[in-house]
């Protein structure tokens, strides 16, 4: 039993495109000039807004964090191996070097009362909200 199905003409240069781009994304291997972005979680709630960012075998020391301008600037930088010729890798994927993310803070934060920590591979940046900023009830009476 056949089904009739609306033609696409979109679903079908899909399906040419990724037959066509298959030999090379099995072949493609990360280079050292390919992009590389930090990457980070952004919570907010009533109080703060917490900034996670990963930074796996990175010290403690290596790490920088400033806030200029609104906008908060995270810098680490990973040693970097030896690359003689014959140094044994036959895949090399994880990044060495020195790299940077930089995110624009809302004018409703107090940037010089943050702080930050780092465990476990992850940097955690906390910027409290101005008093300002947040949310106010207010009390509705019956007269």
């Amino acid at each position: 039993m056949a089904t009739i199905q609306r033609w696409d003409p979109f679903r079908e240069l899909l399906g040419i495109h990724d037959a066509i781009g298959r030999p090379w994304r099995r072949s493609a291997l990360p280079t050292r000039a390919s992009s590389w972005v930090l990457p980070v979680d952004v919570r907010e709630d009533e109080n703060a807004i917490e900034i996670s960012a990963s930074l796996p075998g990175v010290a403690k020391d290596d790490i920088e964090v400033s806030v200029e301008h609104g906008v908060l600037t995270i810098q680490a930088k990973t040693a970097e191996a030896d690359e003689a010729a014959g140094d044994g890798y036959v895949l090399r994927e994880r990044r060495a070097g020195s790299f940077r993310r930089a995110l624009r803070l809302s004018d409703r934060v107090d940037a010089a009362a943050a702080t930050s920590s780092y465990a476990d591979g992850v940097l955690t940046v906390t910027v409290p909200k101005l008093e300002t900023s947040k949310p106010k009830r207010i009390e509705v009476t019956v007269s």
